[in-house]
């Protein structure tokens, strides 16, 4: 006989944004008999599944809220900007600002297809000595008080490779080392081929992190 659900379950699956799919798993535990216990613990699944998407929407909303902002501000100022100097270099403000807006929108995309498992990667050779060095270029162009030192092979350095989906990458890479100290600093990048590997690192020398969070 099927086990039946306690009162407290009920109210949980009630509580629970499921999906169809949590549903017919839990008809398929009920007609195989499944334990209040079992019940539990599926249900506790679905809790932390609902958690986690919740948390990922925090996310979102956070990562496109900001920079959406900050294109609203620069597109109205450059309405009202007068002077044809500066209004070029607003222009190459906002093109970062749309710059990171898309890669937002792109690691979206991304998460998505890996999720639904139909990720399909676009391989091709990509010389990540000049993608890493253009990378490093366009940040000094419009970041003030930072010192970005490259380490980078004296040549090409080849490899096949997702070009859309490394320079997000790096980017991301670059943009944490950045991030450990809002106010400057200096930035040490490496990139070098080691045996059958290729290595990227990026080390922020001025990071001041909190005691007890240095892992």
């Amino acid at each position: 006989m099927a086990g039946k659900p306690q009162p407290n379950l009920l109210r949980r699956l009630k509580a629970l944004g499921l999906t169809e799919d949590d549903l017919k798993s839990l008809a398929e535990l009920l007609e195989q008999g499944a334990t209040p216990a079992d019940l539990a613990a599926h249900i506790q699944r679905a809790e932390e599944s609902s958690r986690l998407k919740t948390l990922f929407l925090q996310l979102v909303s956070r990562e496109l809220g900001g920079p959406a902002e900050e294109l609203r501000k620069q597109v109205e100022e450059m309405t009202q900007e007068p002077d044809p100097w500066k209004l070029r270099e607003g222009l190459k403000e906002l093109l970062e600002t749309v710059h990171h807006l898309h890669r937002t929108v792109r690691n979206l995309i991304d998460t998505a297809t890996i999720e639904a498992g139909a990720v399909q990667l676009r391989q091709e050779s990509v010389d990540l000595a000049s993608l890493v060095s253009g990378l490093i270029s366009r940040r000094l162009q419009r970041l003030r008080g930072y010192r970005i030192q490259p380490e980078m092979p004296s040549g090409a350095l080849r490899a096949r490779l997702d070009r859309e989906r490394i320079t997000l990458l790096v980017d991301d890479l670059l943009d944490a080392a950045i991030h450990l100290s809002p106010e400057g600093g200096t930035i040490l990048v490496r990139l070098a081929r080691e045996g059958g590997e290729v290595r990227l690192a990026a080390e922020n020398r001025s990071a001041d992190l909190p005691e007890g969070r240095l892992g």
